[in-house]
């Protein structure tokens, strides 16, 4: 009586368990169109663990038009100068860009926090160029960025859109 009980609670957990899964709906990537990109995005992740650190951080980067602004946390693994003497700072970038089939194109100028042109002073300053693989997959955009000079071709960046609060 008693295994005949138990039997029967084992089959109706296994039943309960079966019917309650669902099956994970396959997340479809293409390459999105410049209006499909509007809009403020942060960075969420790297999908791809890197053997090096630091790496840079997307705080912000913004497409209105054809124009996009970014701010990119950066960590100096030296110090470039005595007079300046941060290891980690926000370099603001500003400028045009387009998508040609599955790369993003950026062509621009570094900036202050103000997005105007940044003549001198420490860290980065000048132009802005620079292009990435991209995709959008379940609402989320992947930036396939590039790196030379390593055995690693290139690491990927998750980007979730900004939600206001």
């Amino acid at each position: 009586m008693e295994s005949r009980f138990l039997l029967v609670a084992v089959v109706i957990m296994a039943a309960i368990t079966f019917f309650s899964c669902k099956k994970k709906e396959d997340v479809v990537c293409y390459t999105p169109k410049q209006a499909g990109i509007q809009g403020k995005w942060k960075q969420d992740y790297f999908l791809d663990p890197l053997a090096f650190q630091p790496l840079p951080e997307w705080e912000k980067i913004e497409f209105r038009n054809d124009s996009f602004y970014m701010n990119i946390r950066i960590w100096a693994e030296h110090l470039t100068a005595l007079d300046c003497y941060q290891q980690t700072w926000i370099q603001y970038q500003k400028g045009i860009y387009k998508i040609d089939n599955d790369t993003l194109y950026m062509n621009g100028v570094i900036t202050d926090s103000n997005y105007v042109l940044k003549i001198g002073g420490c860290h980065n300053s000048g132009n802005y160029m620079a292009h990435f693989g991209i995709n959008y997959c379940g609402e989320k955009l992947i930036l396939r960025i590039p790196i030379y000079g390593s055995t690693i071709s290139e690491y990927k960046l998750l980007l979730n859109m900004f939600r206001a609060n």
